[in-house]
């Protein structure tokens, strides 16, 4: 009768445990497959890293991949993220600073919007007036 007792403790402490791990632990911010082409004056860019920064949240979600010969992909929590994008565009250019830590790139990452290509220009665009 003694073991019978021991093996309900057994089998009731397994199924807290269970419980606990299944039900308790969260599953955190849905991730999503995101690619794309960077191009530089419509040219792909050699090699470069592209960053996903939350403009909101946790910089914990930043994304970082590599792109190479214009194609880059990376997995990354859905939002409004700022893009930053820094290498080499050819063997001989940089990308512009301006794409970098102050960068006015944005993707609006979403279940339905995981394809996001960067055509960046050497000289800045002319704003409409």
């Amino acid at each position: 009768m003694k073991s019978y007792r021991i093996f309900q403790f057994v089998v009731a402490c397994c199924v807290c445990w269970a419980t606990i791990v299944v039900g308790g632990c969260s599953r955190g911010p849905e991730v999503f497959d995101v690619s794309g082409m960077v191009t530089l004056d419509g040219k792909p860019v050699q090699r470069a890293d592209i960053t996903f920064v939350p403009v909101e949240g946790s910089m914990k979600e930043t994304a970082n991949a590599m792109v190479a010969n214009g194609v880059y992909s990376l997995q990354c929590t859905g939002g409004e993220k700022m893009i930053i994008v820094a290498g080499m565009a050819t063997e001989k250019k940089l990308i512009p600073e301006r794409y970098m830590m102050k960068s006015e790139l944005t993707a609006n990452v979403a279940a339905d919007r995981v394809e996001f290509d960067f055509d960046l220009t050497e000289k800045p665009r002319r704003r409409a007036r």
